[in-house]
């Protein structure tokens, strides 16, 4: 097993927030850890059960750099113990590097579930390694990398910028928006949501997209050869790469969108 050097920062703010006569006083205790792991002789790294919002850049080193934060909410009786909000568990099998949580404080601030979550992760990945997410509430962006990704998602939502890579993508409740710009393979499969392609002008490849409860709005959009296209449906090429962009929503809508500006239609 490799060395997994652990480097260790921790900050504390404490913030008096506004007393209330049916509430004790809290205060905010805000943490942060660094986290740096060798993957030299690794293709994968899974980020298993992570929850939190996530931001994904690419790296020119071998080794993979997670920033991570997180506050809680504390009485006043509290701040003087030793808490420590999430443990990560890092293992090595085989070519594949695991990244876990373990355990996390769940009673102190996390009852707010939606988009504004108080864990934060800013990752850092080298390139030509794989990388598999799977998560329950998380909002992710990847941010102009080239490496291939899986994703599994219950709740949230996914921006890609720049995908230089391959993406398979599930979805349960939630939203795709997609940089069409530099798009080469995708797959995603949506139960409750939307799927979002931008700048879908410039996009050029192969085209499989199905709503079974919904719609596809193309406004503005050409296609070189359409071989099915309706409300539902759009099986289409475009430009003459072979990349593939395959959608499938039970429940939602798919866009293709000239520019992020574009309006969306409106619901009917």
């Amino acid at each position: 097993m490799k060395i997994i050097k652990i480097l260790f920062l921790f900050t504390l703010t404490i913030i008096l927030l506004p007393s209330c006569s049916l509430i004790n006083k809290k205060y905010k205790k805000s943490f942060t850890y660094e986290y740096s792991v060798d993957v030299s002789n690794k293709s994968t790294i899974i980020f298993d059960n992570l929850d939190g919002n996530f931001k994904i850049y690419q790296t020119e080193d071998s080794v993979v750099k997670m920033n991570y934060k997180t506050s809680i909410l504390l009485k006043k009786n509290e701040l003087g113990k030793e808490i420590i909000p999430l443990k990560l568990k890092i293992d090595t099998l085989d070519s594949k590097l695991v990244v876990k949580i373990v355990e996390r404080i769940s009673e102190f601030d996390f009852l707010k579930i939606g988009k504004d979550f108080k864990d934060e992760f800013e990752i850092y990945i080298p390139e030509n390694l794989q990388i598999e997410i799977n998560s329950d509430i998380s909002n992710i962006l990847i941010d102009k990398l080239t490496n291939d990704f899986q994703i599994n998602l219950n709740n949230g939502d996914i921006t890609i910028k720049k995908p230089k890579g391959n993406y398979n993508v599930t979805i349960v409740n939630g939203k795709l928006v997609v940089d069409a710009d530099s798009l080469k393979n995708l797959t995603a499969n949506i139960t409750n949501g939307r799927f979002y392609l931008i700048n879908s002008k410039i996009y050029s490849g192969n085209l499989n997209l199905n709503v079974e409860n919904g719609k596809i709005s193309t406004k503005g959009i050409d296609f070189d050869n359409i071989i099915k296209s309706d409300k539902k449906t759009l099986i289409a090429t475009k430009g003459s790469s072979e990349n593939k962009l395959n959608v499938n929503i039970v429940n939602g809508r798919i866009y293709l969108k000239e520019n992020v500006k574009q309006k969306e239609d409106k619901e009917k």
